[in-house]
């Protein structure tokens, strides 16, 4: 039931090499810890564009017992775990278990091209001072993994983690930083504000703590509400109810996190040196990165205004 290129039913069993070499080489550490990240990085690339009912394919694949008539060949089956997919009556010739289970048809595959060449480009370098952006992008794997018993509220927590690693928060008021740091790195005093017509989004959202104050525009607001509030209340209830998993207007505060981290990478691996942008200009504007950035920001903005 497993499948080969034309989606056919696979009969031998295949090996994949790269620039023809069968000799299987044992890799160094070095190498091993770049193959890690690239499929860590894939990983992001894909999830992000693939948000609706994004998960780790579950390696659980239950086969449900019935009975065969004579001439009959059909099976049900179900796979994944907290994101399942069932198959009904379907003809063994025609199963097809694809990986990642999240992804239905191959022909709908995509993943972001531009974000896993600059990914690409860090790891080829290896600075160690990137480090901390890796270990987010494992955070953020684990809060998809789809494996039997792994709770929904966990899932926030430890994207949130993920949060905190790639900021390198301190350990205290760690929501009014890390709403701090996302509007800093996004640079939101630059962002052309379409409501408003000005330059720099609005700071209508004033917040004080014991030794700092702020005044955060809509991203930090986002940030209070998904840190400081559905992962808070997890952390401290164990629980959450319906209206703590989405906002104001009805959205998953999990995908918004996705959108707002995938947002984040795009300008930090830019300012690395990593993300490069087509040198296409129009009247001193780089096009690319204004498209780019424009989609980022709708995906996100239009989820949290």
């Amino acid at each position: 039931m497993f499948v080969d290129t034309d989606l056919k039913p696979s009969r031998n069993m295949t090996v994949a090499v790269m620039d023809g070499d069968y000799e299987f080489p044992s890799l160094n550490d070095g190498q091993l810890k770049s193959l890690y990240r690239f499929s860590l990085a894939l990983t992001f690339c894909s999830i992000v564009k693939n948000t609706q009912g994004a998960a780790w394919s579950s390696d659980h694949f239950p086969l449900f017992r019935q009975d065969f008539s004579i001439g009959q060949n059909r099976i049900r089956y179900q796979t994944g775990s907290y994101v399942r997919h069932t198959q009904l009556g379907l003809p063994i010739g025609e199963g097809m278990f694809v990986k990642p289970g999240y992804i239905t048809n191959n022909d709908r595959f995509i993943f972001d091209r531009k974000l896993l060449r600059a990914f690409n480009r860090a790891i080829e370098v290896n600075n160690p001072d990137d480090d901390a952006f890796f270990t987010a992008l494992k955070w953020i794997s684990d809060a998809h993994i789809n494996v039997d018993g792994f709770s929904a509220e966990i899932r926030p927590v430890i994207l949130a983690t993920a949060f905190e690693t790639f900021f390198g928060l301190p350990r205290s008021d760690k929501g009014n930083e890390l709403a701090d740091r996302i509007e800093t790195l996004l640079d939101v005093d630059q962002m052309f504000d379409m409501p408003s017509k000005q330059t720099g989004l609005p700071r209508i959202y004033p917040v004080k703590s014991r030794k700092k104050s702020w005044n955060f525009t809509i991203y930090g607001k986002w940030v209070k509400e998904f840190y400081g509030g559905l992962r808070s209340t997890i952390v401290h209830t164990g629980t959450a109810s319906p209206t703590d998993w989405v906002n104001h207007n009805g959205k998953s505060h999990f995908e918004i996190a996705l959108r707002v981290m995938n947002f984040c990478f795009y300008r930090l691996l830019e300012s690395k040196g990593y993300l490069i942008y087509e040198p296409t200009e129009f009247q001193g504007i780089n096009t690319d990165k204004f498209l780019t950035e424009t989609g980022l920001r709708t995906d996100i903005e239009d989820s949290i205004r």
